[in-house]
């Protein structure tokens, strides 16, 4: 396995410990975590979980990071909103795709559990 796909892992591994969505969006990584809006501390909470998993990220170049940093108006917005996003840009191409495959296959499982565990409910369903 690539030193880039287990980069990757080691970010989904984070991202699911702490709840923490990702998603690629070309040369840009996303991160995002829902909280109670207006609470400070899950706000904050939220705020550095995200900030753990998206400093994983393996980069070539210095990059920058952007989004509902709490020391801005974006973070006012996602105290409001109950969300915090972060993005981030100058991450390896390489890195982008492992992880990006990474994301589609868990979703592929994902998806199939799901049909699994409702032909199971429709089997039940048609006993009773």
């Amino acid at each position: 396995m690539s030193r880039y796909a287990n980069a990757a892992r080691e970010t989904v591994y984070r991202a699911t410990q702490l709840g923490v969505d990702l998603e690629v969006r070309g040369p840009v990584l996303c991160a995002r975590k829902k909280f109670t809006p207006g609470g400070w501390l899950a706000a904050e909470k939220s705020s550095t979980e995200v900030w753990a998993v998206i400093m994983t990220a393996v980069t070539v170049s210095a990059g920058s990071i952007w989004g509902t940093t709490l020391d801005g108006v974006g973070g006012a917005v996602g105290l409001d909103k109950g969300e915090m996003v972060l993005n981030r840009s100058g991450c390896s191409k390489r890195y982008l795709a492992a992880l990006d495959k990474l994301l589609s296959d868990l979703r592929v499982h994902q998806f199939e559990q799901t049909k699994a565990i409702n032909k199971m409910i429709d089997r039940i369903a048609r006993m009773s």
